[in-house]
Formats: structure tokens, C-alpha cells, sequence
């Protein structure tokens, strides 16, 4: 279950002018390895940067991902660009302490605005502030406003 807490997502026109790799800060798309630091790492560098616009890059791969908060407010605007396929642990109690009054949680975006989420051939569900869940899988390759 990816959550969206206190966000708001635009689209934005053409392409990032900068980009981050998450495989550039060791992210391994094998399918098996935790790569959970290094998203962690590439959100932490793509929030910081003054660039007005900043993507993370997820290459074609299978990326193993546990619980992660990535936090804002964030300086630049932020593309997530998910090419390849984020895995969530098979083990539901594997999400540790990301516990809240409402569950566990896989990725949680918190405090961040001005973002887009792209896919190619993704299914990625997002829960807005509002409750509801959309299926940017609907539009592949194609930025989604939440």
C-alpha cells in the first residue's frame, strides 16, 4: 500500500532537466537485494536540490523496497519516473514500525508537494488526503494529477 499524507501531486510539462538514479546510490534491481536505502538516498538528494524540477529515475528491474517515508517539504518540484517494478516485502509484518492508527504502510509520502508519478506499464495506487485510490496503470507513460 503506498499513502500519500498531507500532498499535493501536479503534473508537470516535458521532461525533468535533472535526474537522479536510484541505481547510482545502489539500488539493485535483482528482485532479492533491500534497495530501501538507496530510494531513500535519491529522495533525500532530489528534496535538496534547487533545480526547479528534479526526477527519480527508477530503471527496467524488479527493486525489493520495505518501508519507507520519504519526507518534504521538498525545494524542487519532484517526477518519480518508475520504470521497472517496485516490490513491497512478501512478509506484511516485514513493514517494522511504520505502524500508524490506521495500519501499515509500505511508502508513505509525507509533507511533499508539487510531484507527479510516472510509469511505464506501472500499476502504482495512490491514496490521496481524500481517501481515494486511483490506478495511474489507467495512463501509462503519462504524468497523473492527484
Amino acid at each position: 500500500m503506498i499513502i500519500a499524507t498531507s500532498c499535493l501531486f501536479e503534473s508537470t510539462n516535458g521532461t525533468a532537466a535533472y535526474s537522479i538514479n536510484v541505481a547510482h546510490f545502489g539500488a539493485r534491481p535483482d528482485g532479492k537485494t533491500d534497495s530501501s536505502k538507496a530510494f531513500l538516498k535519491a529522495w533525500s538528494s532530489a528534496c535538496r536540490s534547487t533545480r526547479p524540477v528534479v526526477t527519480v529515475y527508477v530503471p527496467r528491474g524488479r527493486y525489493v523496497v520495505r518501508n519507507v517515508v520519504l519526507n518534504g517539504p521538498c525545494r524542487s518540484r519532484i517526477v518519480m519516473q518508475i520504470n521497472g517494478t517496485l516490490l513491497a516485502p512478501s512478509n506484511y509484518w516485514e513493514l517494522g514500525n511504520s505502524t500508524s492508527t490506521t495500519g501499515r504502510f509500505w511508502i508513505t509520502f509525507h509533507r511533499v508537494t508539487r510531484m507527479s508519478i510516472r510509469g511505464v506499464n506501472s500499476v502504482l495506487v495512490v491514496q490521496q488526503h481524500s481517501g481515494k485510490w486511483v490506478d495511474i496503470s489507467e495512463q501509462p507513460n503519462e504524468a497523473r494529477n492527484i
